[in-house]
Order: C-alpha cells, then structure tokens, then sequence
C-alpha cells in the first residue's frame, strides 16, 4: 500500500471518501465500505500490482511444449510469475508502473 501514499492526490481522494462515508462516527461499519468505490480500486490495483504470492504453485509438465520458441521437456517443473502476468497491460507487452485509479472512476 506503499504505491498510492507516494502520490499525496490520491490519498487525499481516499481520504475525503473515507470521511465521507463514515462521517464523524468513531468506528467503519460494513455498510459504510459498500460506499467506498475509489478505496476498494485503489486496493484491487495495489495488490494487483504486487501481488501477495508472486508465484503460483509450481506444475510439472506432462506432455512436452513449446513456449516462446523453446522446446520444453515432460517433467519439468514450471514456475508462473503471477507479477508479471498482471502487470502486462492486456497482454501487449506494455508495462504499467504506476496507479491507473482515475480512468477507472470517470
């Protein structure tokens, strides 16, 4: 969650959302978090970002494939970097490194 206090903007609309939902009670109700669409992206693409499993569960290969133009044999062991998958904008190559909130809220 380190991403979006380096961007003091976006904090601060996080911020008013919360108040605003919340009002002056002391404690956040589970109806209050139904009222915080901008909180709940800017969490979805925080971790979708990074991850808290960077790696999904290993997997052995059955048959042999072909991935990238290498030849890949039965039997080994194959590593998917969850991290990288989410961080290709729709699989064009294209990396995004920073937070994308506001084109999701207009």
């Amino acid at each position: 969650m380190t991403m979006p206090m380096k961007n003091p903007t976006k904090i601060r609309r996080v911020q008013e959302e919360v108040r605003r939902a919340v009002g002056k009670k002391s404690k956040v109700d589970e109806d209050d978090i139904h009222q915080m669409d901008y909180l709940k992206w800017v969490v979805q693409e925080a971790l979708r970002l990074h991850p808290l499993a960077p790696f999904l569960v290993p997997r052995k290969l059955s048959d042999s494939s072909t991935l990238g133009g290498y030849n890949i044999p039965p039997k080994t062991r194959v590593f998917i970097n969850v991290r990288e998958i989410q961080s290709d904008l729709c699989g064009i190559g294209q990396k995004i490194e920073c937070l994308k909130i506001d084109s999701l809220t207009t």
